[in-house]
């Protein structure tokens, strides 16, 4: 048996059906931001500054070092932390405004081999991340092995990384300084 409505009942009824439906489709509201509704969104975007440390290495001048770099986060709250503004060193994920990641961290090119592991924390404060950087690496050529220890602090900015594009990186800048403790050192 079909329903009848009267005229404005079925205007009533149409409007309810397209409401509903209107919502289903817009997520409906609600929701937690665990979920990953964007409670990061504050922070999404490319952070990129400068980090000067010191590299040390027994018997060794401690060397003064320099060199841009670069953090990017995403809405989700995941970092992203380029030490030469073209490659990822590591990842890690925002707790609040602060960060602590801890990753193997290294290089070979030159024939100099250097492994160990680096942490860098980070604290975000409006459109900057100010942090640290500690990593304890050994560095191997020609038969020598000699451990670095370097020990830095940065300030980025939320920025574009073309910015900094033409500057050296922070990666390249120990490299250099690690060349030439190895030179001294043959």
């Amino acid at each position: 048996m079909p329903i009848y409505f009267s005229s404005k009942k079925k205007i009533l009824h149409t409007f309810l059906i397209s409401l509903v439906m209107l919502l289903v489709s817009c997520g409906g509201g609600g929701g937690d931001s665990s979920s990953g509704g964007g409670s990061f969104s504050v922070y999404t975007g490319t952070y990129s500054g400068t980090m000067t440390a010191t590299l040390s290495s027994p018997g060794a001048t401690t060397q003064n070092i320099s060199g841009v770099m670069a953090i990017k986060i995403d809405d989700t709250g995941n970092v992203s932390v380029l030490l030469d503004l073209s490659t990822v060193w590591a990842t890690g994920t925002l707790s609040g405004d602060n960060f602590t990641i801890s990753s193997p961290w290294g290089f070979n090119e030159d024939g100099i081999v250097c492994n160990g592991p680096a942490t860098m924390t980070g604290n975000i404060q409006n459109d900057q991340i100010t942090g640290t950087f500690i990593g304890n690496i050994n560095c191997t050529t020609q038969g020598i092995t000699i451990p670095f220890t370097i020990d830095g602090t940065y300030t980025v900015v939320k920025t574009s990384v073309s910015a900094a594009a033409q500057s050296i990186g922070f990666s390249q800048s120990v490299l250099s300084a690690i060349q030439n403790v190895l030179r001294s050192a043959r």
